[in-house]
Formats: C-alpha cells, sequence, structure tokens
C-alpha cells in the first residue's frame, strides 16, 4: 500500500478532503462553511476544491 501510495503524485486537495472528512466524523456537527474552515484551517476556496476532488473521486459502486 505505501509503495502504491509513494509512486502518487502529491495532490493537495486529496490532503484538505481527509481534513475536511475527519472534522466532519468527529465531535459536534459543522453547520457552515466558515465553522468547517475554522475548525479545518482550510479557507472557502480550499474547502470547495477539496469537496470536488472528493466528489470527483467517489467510489461508484465499482462504476468508475
Amino acid at each position: 500500500m505505501r509503495e502504491g501510495y509513494r509512486l502518487r503524485p502529491f495532490v493537495q486537495e486529496e490532503l484538505w478532503a481527509a481534513k475536511i472528512e475527519r472534522e466532519l466524523t468527529v465531535g459536534t456537527p459543522v453547520l457552515t462553511i466558515n465553522q468547517l474552515g475554522c475548525r479545518t484551517g482550510l479557507h472557502e476556496p480550499e474547502i470547495r476544491r477539496a469537496i470536488a476532488w472528493h466528489n470527483a473521486h467517489l467510489d461508484h459502486g465499482g462504476q468508475g
């Protein structure tokens, strides 16, 4: 598994998406992008890019 990740290019949006996912799955619910930004240290454009990256890389049940 490590080798596969080592050979992949670094994608900033993937890191941001992981930070967002962690915040959304622990603690109190996040209601706004501003709250999410405060908790992750990300700015709104970064959050939107991370969400777009995440949505583009969702596993659609083996369809893509």
